[in-house]
């Protein structure tokens, strides 16, 4: 065992260097970060999942109302709340793993399509690239979001190369999991499904087995939407006013602000009759 251990480690010391300067450069941002006014200053989409994490803490579990954002990234950053108290350095310290992780599965992928090489230039530039260690620190979905598209894209792979039935379940289920997470990924899973039907070469089965794992993950947020808002409402409800706050008179295309007197404060309930 111990034998097999070195061997392992010695074969993939190349990805563990990355995920150790992916580690390095997390660590110095969020320490230089919080050195700054802006470390405690949560805005819009980061406030609003702060808030609504400690109303799940403080144990209003499924909410009132239909999910106005999807889910699955709020019950996480409640999670690390329950688990580690409710500090800002918590859950930033906390994001830096599925970053990391993130890393790892854009090496993985790029070695399925191509060669170890590419995935190793691939995850280098990833475990580089500022903007993501950014939006990793900033109490938003994007970083979760990511890895478990990233995953589900890459079980699709190893199905498409290795045609496993289970790849294709994982795959589906990681995409109803990014799906509660972000429902655009449900526009990739729908590509998916109707590639799966028209190529001849793959089974019926297949399709039904990426939709039961999509619909294991999304059922329950609908039925829920169902039973406590009494309102049939697949994932959430924000892609309505999302559309209005981009469409509207006096949209500029580069900031998400309603119309005056309502500017960045509002409440749905106020706009939704002028949205309609």
């Amino acid at each position: 065992m111990k034998q097999k251990l070195i061997q392992h480690f010695s074969k993939n010391i190349p990805i563990y260097a990355v995920l150790l300067v992916g580690l390095i450069l997390r660590l110095l941002y969020l320490w230089e970060y919080s050195s700054v006014p802006d470390w405690t200053q949560l805005t819009v989409d980061n406030n609003f999942h702060h808030h609504w994490a400690l109303s799940i803490l403080n144990g209003n579990l499924l909410g009132d109302t239909t999910y106005f954002r999807a889910p699955l990234y709020v019950y996480y950053l409640a999670g690390i709340y329950k688990l580690f108290g409710v500090s800002l350095w918590a859950v930033r310290l906390f994001s830096i793993i599925p970053g990391l992780l993130s890393i790892f599965i854009t090496y993985a992928t790029g070695k399925k399509i191509y060669n170890q090489q590419v995935g190793l230039v691939a995850g280098f530039l990833h475990a580089l690239f500022p903007i993501i260690y950014y939006f990793e620190s900033e109490l938003l979905l994007d970083s979760f979001f990511t890895l478990l598209l990233q995953i589900a894209i890459y079980f699709f792979i190893k199905w498409w190369k290795d045609n496993s039935v289970n790849y294709i379940f994982i795959s589906g289920l990681f995409f109803g999991l990014a799906s509660i997470t972000r429902p655009t990924a449900l526009v990739i899973a729908l590509f998916i499904i109707g590639l799966l039907l028209v190529m001849q070469k793959f089974k019926f089965k297949s399709v039904v087995l990426f939709t039961i794992g999509m619909l294991l993950c999304i059922a329950p947020v609908f039925i829920r939407n169902i039973v406590i808002a009494d309102d049939p409402v697949l994932i959430a409800s924000q892609g309505g006013i999302n559309l209005y706050i981009g469409n509207n008179d006096a949209a500029d295309g580069v900031s998400a602000v309603l119309p005056n007197p309502l500017g960045y404060n509002w409440h749905i309930q106020q706009i939704s009759y002028i949205a309609e």
